[in-house]
């Protein structure tokens, strides 16, 4: 920032992987992307070839989202185990977890989720769609 705001007779910073481009006389934002196909599992539209191995391990933190296309409402619910509390759109967290935004058509690249941040028992989560 000292950089900056002394002008181009001030000190350079200098790194690695960048490095100031002096002609540059126009302040402007550049926006960098990522690809989420590379990145992100539950976004990516194709599926990975060949049957995925089985967890290793049955009780940990546990994430499930939905997405769809068309131009209507779902609704995503779980528990984790059964007798506690229901996650939804008009119960948003336990001591379990939360739920993550409600959308009333299709979210796109987005998806509706709901996060379980301890442990849970793969076997005995239970997660229903409503349509």
């Amino acid at each position: 920032m000292r950089g900056f705001c002394q002008g181009p007779g001030g000190p350079v910073a200098s790194s690695g992987r960048w490095a100031l481009d002096l002609s540059q006389t126009r302040i402007e934002m550049l926006r960098v992307g990522r690809s989420l196909e590379v990145t992100d599992r539950l976004t990516r539209d194709a599926l990975p070839q060949g049957e995925p191995p089985p967890p290793a391990e049955s009780r940990a933190p546990m994430k499930i989202g939905i997405r769809w296309r068309e131009n209507l409402d779902l609704d995503l619910y779980a528990s984790p185990h059964p007798g506690a509390e229901t996650l939804f759109f008009q119960h948003t967290r336990s001591p379990e977890g939360y739920y993550y935004k409600d959308h009333r058509s299709s979210p796109g690249r987005e998806y509706e989720f709901i996060e379980f941040e301890v442990p849970v028992a793969v076997r005995e989560v239970e997660a229903f769609v409503n349509f």
